[in-house]
């Protein structure tokens, strides 16, 4: 592993620039309130960001119709 690629947070190596970058790709992919995914993320905590957050904006979508 180079030093470049040690140095890449989990969202620069899933193609975000950054954690925010990446919530609001979720929120445009899910038609979800701007700053929503962003509490939300707060109270489950950056480990679910990739899993309990996509969860919740699946369910958001599935309740709402993404409103």
């Amino acid at each position: 592993m180079s030093n470049q690629e040690s140095k890449e947070t989990v969202y620069q190596q899933q193609g975000y620039k950054d954690r925010a970058d990446y919530l609001e790709s979720l929120e445009k992919e899910y038609n979800i309130p701007e700053g929503f995914l962003g509490a939300m993320s707060d109270v489950l905590g950056e480990c679910e960001d990739f899993d309990g957050l996509v969860s919740s904006a699946q369910d958001y979508e599935n309740m709402f119709g993404g409103e």
